[in-house]
């Protein structure tokens, strides 16, 4: 079977969602008889066994057309199925769609815009569906009733286990000397600079500049330097801040020697970040996110949004060895059954469900009906 993967999400980050795909594509192409396709409009891996073809960026302009170009290379190499990693479509190619989360519908975001617009289309267009969570399935049947509950299966993001688990104490070591870490840090996930303003880190910096009896770093993975510079320019002098990209191996370093991760978002579908670190034996704290109710519940310090004396409290109590060794304890019980081999087998069946339904009469009357809806809209397109 041959597929194509629209890499967009690679061009907007390398976090996040993007390391979910970073997992799956290397499992897939490892599939005997499965050749994958990638189309990179920037910022894509190369991944042994996937064929990088150079692809427009996305803009947010003409995305009628930008689904007949996908449709046309995907017509140039004879592709059986289609994947996007981030709300695209083509015309013809039946299309698996990975559901991450509603945070633009629960959130209020400004649905007029083109991106949401594109997910809208791109959900009415899938013959299958892949939520990362039961919160997220739950969500995605609310916002779209129109979506059959049969299409929609369940499976939750993996771990590496050979790569993110506990770190010996020299490794730790090394890590903090390379990143001049002297003082104890907590961790916060991919929080700053966020366009819509859903990683809210504001609670954290409120209740770090209450906490009087202890010196200690925020090491910021991810975000925006720039804007991290600002947001933490108020915190007193004795709270540093590190702004770091970090590999995978020096993440799982990174959790190792943490006093938390701090993990803020407003609402998630599934927090990768969480239970990576869990993996690494390092506590986590978080807003009360549903979906945190299916894995680790109790093994998180769960705060209400923006109530900073929950966030102080929270802060305060990972520091207590009873209190980490039993979040650690019980995270790692949870966790470890999770994987990115299941994640990525159940991903490859519904591709063949969806593949072997192509020339049935249905689908070929929906792909003709499909074609000359985009059709209308490529002609009077316009930039946005």
């Amino acid at each position: 079977m041959k597929i194509l993967v629209d890499g967009l999400i690679f061009q907007f980050t390398q976090t996040g969602i993007a390391r979910i795909w970073s997992n799956i594509l290397p499992r897939l192409s490892k599939v005997p008889d499965v050749e994958i396709f990638m189309l990179n409009r920037g910022g894509s891996p190369s991944v042994p066994g996937v064929r990088n073809i150079d692809f427009p960026s996305y803009t947010e302009t003409s995305t009628a057309a930008d689904s007949f170009l996908i449709d046309q290379i995907g017509a140039h190499f004879a592709v059986d199925g289609f994947v996007s990693t981030y709300y695209t479509s083509p015309i013809s190619i039946p299309s698996v769609l990975m559901v991450y989360d509603m945070i633009p519908e629960i959130l209020n975001f400004d649905l007029s815009k083109r991106i949401w617009q594109e997910k809208e289309i791109a959900i009415s267009f899938a013959r299958r569906f892949v939520c990362i969570s039961a919160s997220a399935k739950t969500d995605l049947l609310k916002f779209y009733p129109e979506v059959s509950e049969h299409l929609v299966t369940i499976t939750k993001c993996g771990i590496d286990q050979s790569v993110f688990h506990k770190r010996f104490s020299d490794e730790i070591a090394e890590f903090r000397k390379s990143h001049d870490l002297e003082k104890p840090y907590y961790m916060l996930a991919e929080p700053l600079g966020h366009q819509n303003g859903y990683k809210d880190s504001g609670v954290l910096l409120r209740a770090a500049a209450e906490i009087k009896d202890l010196e200690f770093d925020i090491v910021c993975v991810g975000g925006d330097p720039e804007f991290a510079s600002v947001q933490f320019a108020a915190l007193p002098s004795r709270i540093g801040i590190r702004t770091l990209e970090l590999s995978d191996d020096e993440l799982a370093q990174a959790y190792s020697g943490a006093l938390a991760l701090v993990f803020p978002s407003l609402y998630e579908g599934f927090g990768v970040q969480v239970i990576e670190a869990i993996a690494c034996e390092c506590p986590v704290i978080s807003n009360k996110l549903g979906w945190l109710g299916e894995i680790a519940a109790d093994a998180v310090e769960l705060v209400s949004s923006d109530d900073v004396p929950e966030m102080v409290a929270a802060l305060q109590r990972v520091r207590r060895p009873d209190r980490r060794a039993e979040m650690i304890g019980r995270g790692l019980a949870d966790c470890m059954a999770l994987s990115w081999d299941s994640m990525a087998e159940t991903f490859l069946r519904l591709l063949k469900e969806a593949v072997a339904e192509r020339y049935e009469p249905p689908t070929q009357r929906f792909f003709a009906e499909w074609k000359r809806l985009r059709e209308i809209q490529a002609a009077v397109d316009t930039s946005v």
